[in-house]
């Protein structure tokens, strides 16, 4: 609405017709993943050990790119760093990217997008998404 929260001008395209990348959503997911990961925990050292280029600061707000996201997904000894509540998110969060933002949408996504909202609540992060 115009006059509330900052906004001008009307918008020249209905908000529930946007539809955000698929990248940004990833990175943007992958971002709230790392932040909520405990600081001293063996999950947040494998991933600063794994990207010695990054620095720490980058690494500790969850700022990565997209080959560094898909190295993660492919390392199987990655999960062996994580909490049981890690881990579930962890494979929610795969399991979204290869099955809902991939080239084919599975028939069952509304599930999958449901279960990475509770797993990621579940490790402490504040995020919604909306389902049409």
């Amino acid at each position: 609405m115009v006059g509330e929260n900052n906004v001008i001008n009307e918008s020249l395209v209905d908000r529930d017709r946007i539809l955000l990348p698929p990248l940004h959503i990833i990175l943007g997911v992958m971002k709230q993943f790392v932040k909520v990961l405990d600081k001293n925990g063996d999950c947040f050292r494998y991933i600063h050990d794994r990207f010695l280029a990054t620095s720490y600061e980058k690494v500790k707000t969850g700022i990565f790119d997209g080959p560094q996201i898909r190295k993660l997904m492919k390392d199987l000894a990655f999960v062996s760093h994580m909490t049981v509540v890690e881990s579930a998110a962890w494979c929610s969060y795969v399991s979204v990217v290869k099955e809902f933002l991939g080239k084919k949408r599975a028939d069952c996504y509304q599930d999958i997008v449901k279960q990475i909202l509770t797993n990621i609540h579940t490790l402490g992060a504040k995020m919604s998404i909306k389902l049409h």
